[in-house]
């Protein structure tokens, strides 16, 4: 688990680097690759690690049990995640119309 949240971290600050460098020189043909690429490998690690937490700590009758909970915690971080893309895409579209008249006249005469 710890090698997985290692990899998040890197993945963050790849993140971060290539958005910098993508909004400095204007390029819209960056891929995001490396970034998703390091994300799913965090994500295996950390899922790895979580169940065989999840067994370790439940008796052997519950092991089917402790499964379900690692499932349905990830099915629920995902959910959660989902929302908070919707709500952040909202929110700047929002914003960016407001911000600039011209897409809020085309977007009021239909």
């Amino acid at each position: 688990m710890g090698t997985g949240l290692i990899i998040a971290i890197i993945a963050m600050i790849v993140v971060g680097i290539v958005e910098c460098y993508r909004l400095m020189y204007t390029r819209k043909d960056c891929t995001n690759v490396p970034q998703y690429a390091l994300i799913r490998g965090s994500e295996m690690f950390m899922y790895v690690g979580q169940l065989e937490f999840f067994n370790a700590q439940v008796p052997d009758g519950l092991k089917s049990l402790g499964s379900a909970l690692c499932m349905t915690s990830i099915s629920l971080g995902n959910y959660v995640s989902s929302l908070l893309v919707t709500m952040v895409m909202k929110i700047s579209i929002e914003d960016h119309i407001r911000m600039d008249p011209r897409k809020s006249e085309q977007g009021s005469s239909g």
